[in-house]
């Protein structure tokens, strides 16, 4: 929040973006908080890849499993925006580690 507020307090100008916005918590706080700005969100909608999950066992960084953060969906994101018409979806496709 005092992100949002110091860079338009500044004068800043440019959009938002964000990458990975599972259910939109962030992405409706950013909306609030920079109204007039586009606001990209970037995410699969589909959880963590398995290919993923597998390099990041194998590093031995993480206990996520297949389907994590799949509970979501666009429509769902946008829906909580109260200013759905600045936002912009991009579909990410899995990539492996």
């Amino acid at each position: 929040r005092r992100l949002c507020r110091r860079l338009t307090g500044l004068g800043v100008e440019g959009n938002v973006a964000e990458l990975g916005c599972y259910r939109g918590d962030t992405s409706w706080q950013l909306n609030v908080l920079m109204p007039d700005r586009k606001l990209y969100l970037f995410d699969t909608f589909e959880g963590f890849d398995s290919r993923d999950i597998q390099k990041e066992e194998e590093y031995g960084c993480s206990f996520a499993k297949k389907g994590d953060f799949s509970d979501t969906s666009e429509t769902a994101v946008l829906n909580r925006l109260p200013f759905p018409g600045r936002a912009v979806i991009r579909f990410l496709m899995p990539s492996v580690l």
